[in-house]
């Protein structure tokens, strides 16, 4: 029985005051990547990490906050420096850790 499934048969049970709830938890269950804008604090190229404070990102239900964040194989951090301005995409990767897929200097 999948999640949707599972939620729509509870709903049966508990009744129609449960659905938006359900709807929430099906829908943030299934956010897999969102985007926001943010700014670099601090950029450690070696090991592939970028500190940055960033703006809310609702499709995952992050508040804005500042913290770390692991890139994905293949995003290139050259040209990213302390200050800059970026658009980034994070995204849930298949090990279940969040990594930057997508990063561009804001505004491109």
């Amino acid at each position: 029985m999948n999640t949707k499934t599972a939620l729509l048969a509870a709903l049966l049970v508990t009744g129609p005051v449960t659905l938006a709830a359900a709807d929430v938890q099906v829908a943030q269950a299934q956010a897999t990547q969102g985007t926001a804008n943010g700014t670099i604090n601090t950029v450690d190229p070696a090991k592939g990490i970028l500190n940055m404070t960033h703006d809310p990102i609702p499709a995952l239900g992050w508040p804005a906050m500042t913290m770390d964040f692991g890139v994905a194989p293949g995003v290139d951090l050259k040209g990213l420096a302390k200050g800059a301005k970026v658009s980034f995409t994070v995204a849930k990767l298949s090990d279940g850790t969040f990594r930057i897929t997508a990063i561009k200097p804001a505004g491109k």
